[in-house]
């Protein structure tokens, strides 16, 4: 009867180690900055992890949205990715935290959400060349 208790301690014991265990997440793909995803470009380097999360400056964020709107006068909609631990982004409060908000509260704490990605609006941004052009100096 001691015997057959102790197997089963010992069995429920191991089974509570091996639940316990934590397993860190392995990175499934990583999005470089810079690097354009169909219509929309990257500016963050991030990572999407096997556990379904992703990381991005050393935080971890519980999921990925990508927030769609048109700003006022605009004649083309645009698409902002983020990554966050809230629960929902109106485009309204991603616009605003996207740098076209003069007050500071209107921006995310970096533990909360971060800015990884703009799409829809390139065309309308200025293109500058990767080259410094220069020009011969003229002399007087």
């Amino acid at each position: 009867m001691k015997k057959s208790i102790s197997v089963i301690l010992i069995l429920i014991l191991l089974a509570g180690m091996t639940a316990c265990a934590h397993k860190e997440p392995t990175v499934v793909r990583t999005y470089a900055a810079d690097g354009e995803q169909g219509d929309s470009s990257v500016f963050v380097t991030y990572e999407e992890l096997s556990d379904g999360t992703f990381r991005a400056d050393g935080r971890i964020y519980a999921k990925r949205l990508t927030v769609t709107g048109r700003l006022s006068g605009a004649s083309a909609d645009i698409s902002y990715t983020i990554l966050t631990n809230l629960e929902d982004i109106s485009f309204e409060e991603a616009w605003k935290a996207g740098g076209l908000s003069s007050d500071t509260r209107d921006y995310f704490a970096p533990e909360d959400a971060v800015f990884v990605g703009i799409g829809g609006a390139q065309r309308f941004l200025p293109q500058f060349p990767s080259k410094r052009l220069t020009s011969p100096m003229k002399k007087w």
